[in-house]
């Protein structure tokens, strides 16, 4: 019919076997996520990886250091695979263990908190979608965050707030371990200038950018595409964005 169209290559050297409609313009549907994981993979290189931190705001008090007095800070990286083994498990996705995170916090001395648990998801913008879908979450795409957790899932459903999903996650974490946390969670914005020269607690590293490609590729994952998208566009002093993310992406097409 006229929506189909074939052309058939040899590459041995033979040239074109048969073409039908080969010349038809088409719309390149997730043909486009090729384009989105060659411009990760040329900026952040094969092995690269996102870092998703956890930062102490605040004094260490006590004897061993164990209190902290203040808050922690969970810092997103713009990863897409951060949260629950069960869940990849579930969705046949890769990982960055949110838990890794909490066993840094354990593993620095502290036992006690006495303020909340913090989400800075700024390293985005929070529109939550794209522009076709008014950048809301649509039945095509889960919410976007900066600190996404779970593929901004939650319950079974959208999350409202998928950054303060990942408070809320490694907070369970840290009570499990029976670090003790006065408070609940809420949003910060640490200035850069502040975590350029402040060392983390610890750092959870997503899985090689490789294997984020892979996993939004070959099942055609428009949450991890649209991501990688937004985090092409995040640069020094700059959020990500979806436009900032595609004029990077158009640059390199162009480019190669």
């Amino acid at each position: 019919g006229g929506a189909s169209g074939a052309w058939v290559y040899d590459t041995g050297g033979d040239g074109t076997l048969f073409s039908s409609s080969a010349t038809k313009r088409r719309i390149l549907a997730s043909n486009e996520k090729l384009f989105t994981t060659a411009a990760a993979l040329d900026r952040f290189g094969p092995d690269g990886r996102f870092e998703t931190a956890v930062y102490a705001r605040g004094s260490r008090q006590g004897a061993d250091r164990g209190v902290l007095k203040g808050n922690l800070v969970i810092v997103g990286d713009g990863d897409p695979a951060l949260g629950t083994g069960s869940f990849a498990r579930r969705n046949n996705l890769p990982l960055t263990p949110v838990g890794d995170l909490a066993r840094a916090v354990e593993a620095a001395g502290i036992r006690r908190i006495t303020g909340t648990v913090r989400a800075d998801d700024t390293i985005f913008d929070r529109k939550r979608g794209v522009g076709a879908t008014g950048f809301r979450p649509s039945s095509d795409l889960s919410p976007l965050s900066g600190l996404s957790f779970n593929s901004g899932h939650a319950g079974g459903h959208y999350a409202g707030s998928p950054e303060l999903e990942a408070a809320r996650a490694l907070r369970r974490g840290l009570k499990k371990r029976g670090v003790r946390i006065g408070g609940g969670v809420g949003r910060s914005n640490l200035k850069r200038k502040l975590l350029n020269r402040s060392e983390p607690l610890g750092v959870a590293a997503s899985p090689s950018i490789a294997s984020l490609a892979e996993a939004t590729n070959e099942p055609s994952n428009n949450f991890f595409a649209e991501m990688l998208a937004k985090r092409l566009g995040a640069r020094k002093g700059k959020k990500g964005t979806t436009k900032r993310g595609t004029k990077r992406i158009q640059r390199f097409a162009k480019s190669v």
